[in-house]
C-alpha cells in the first residue's frame, strides 16, 4: 500500500513540474518531453521498487521513428516503455485517462493521443490525430484494446496498425512482463520486483498493407517472449 500511495502522489506532484516545464517545451521546438516522461517513467518505478530488465535496444534506430506495438498487462506499461525506450515516443491510449486531474491534461500538453473508444467518429479522429504525430515522434499503441488480467496475449486488434503504412515508419514490436503482477488491474498495491522489456527487429512498414496478417505475426512474437515467464517477474 504505502509504494500505491508513494506511485499516486508523486505522479501527482510530477504533474507540477509538467505544468512549469510545459512552457520551455513550447519554447524549444517541443523538445524536452522524451526528458519529462523518461524521467518521469524513471523515478516512478525506482520509487516504486521496480526495476526494469530490457533487451534488444540495439535493434531500435535513436534517430528514428516507429509504430511501437506492445502488449498491454497494467498501468505501469506506460512509464516502463518510458523509461526503457530510447526514442521520443508518444502513446495512444483511452480517454479515461484525461479524468485524472492535472495528469490527464499532461497528455494533452505533450502531443499524446487520447482515444475514445466508445465513440466510432471519435475513434477515427484519433486514428487522424495519431498519423499526425507520427510525422514527428514514434508512437506507442497496444492493440489487444485493454489490459490483461491472466497474464497472456489475447487478440491484436488491426485497427492502429494501419498507422504504419500511412506513415511510411516501421513498426517496432515490443514485449513487456511482469507488469501486471507489480502492479495488477483492481488492485490498490504496488509490488517490489523486475519487469522485463525486449525489443524485436523492426518490421517495414509495408508489411501493414495485410494489417490482419501482420496482427498474428506481432501477436506470436510477443507471445513468445511473454510465455517464457517463469517467476512472474518478482524478485523477492
Amino acid at each position: 500500500m504505502i509504494r500505491y500511495i508513494y506511485a499516486l502522489i508523486f505522479s501527482f506532484l510530477w504533474t507540477i513540474v509538467g505544468h512549469i516545464v510545459y512552457p520551455f517545451h513550447l519554447l524549444t521546438g517541443k523538445g524536452l518531453g522524451h526528458w519529462f516522461f523518461r524521467t518521469y517513467g524513471r523515478l516512478l518505478l525506482g520509487g516504486s521498487g521496480i526495476r526494469v530488465a530490457v533487451e534488444g535496444l540495439e535493434q531500435v534506430d535513436r534517430t528514428g521513428r516507429y509504430l511501437v506495438v506492445a502488449n498491454h498487462q497494467s498501468l505501469f506499461d506506460i512509464p516502463v516503455c518510458m523509461a526503457a525506450l530510447p526514442v521520443e515516443t508518444k502513446y495512444f491510449a483511452k480517454r479515461e485517462l484525461a479524468r485524472i486531474p492535472s495528469f490527464g491534461a499532461m497528455f494533452y500538453f505533450f502531443d499524446h493521443v487520447l482515444v475514445d473508444r466508445t465513440s466510432k467518429r471519435g475513434a477515427v479522429r484519433s486514428l487522424r490525430d495519431a498519423k499526425k504525430v507520427l510525422e514527428r515522434w514514434s508512437i506507442v499503441i497496444f492493440p489487444e484494446g485493454t489490459r490483461s488480467l491472466d497474464g497472456k496475449v489475447h487478440t491484436f486488434k488491426t485497427g492502429g496498425l494501419a498507422l504504419a503504412a500511412e506513415a511510411g515508419v516501421p513498426i517496432l514490436p515490443v514485449a513487456i512482463r511482469g507488469t501486471g503482477i507489480v502492479l495488477p488491474k483492481g488492485k490498490n498495491a504496488v509490488y517490489p520486483g523486475t519487469v522485463h522489456l525486449k525489443v524485436f527487429p523492426p518490421i517495414p512498414p509495408d508489411a501493414a498493407a495485410d494489417r490482419k496478417q501482420l496482427a498474428e505475426r506481432l501477436e506470436t512474437t510477443i507471445r513468445s517472449f511473454i510465455e517464457t515467464d517463469t517467476d512472474g517477474g518478482i524478485n523477492g
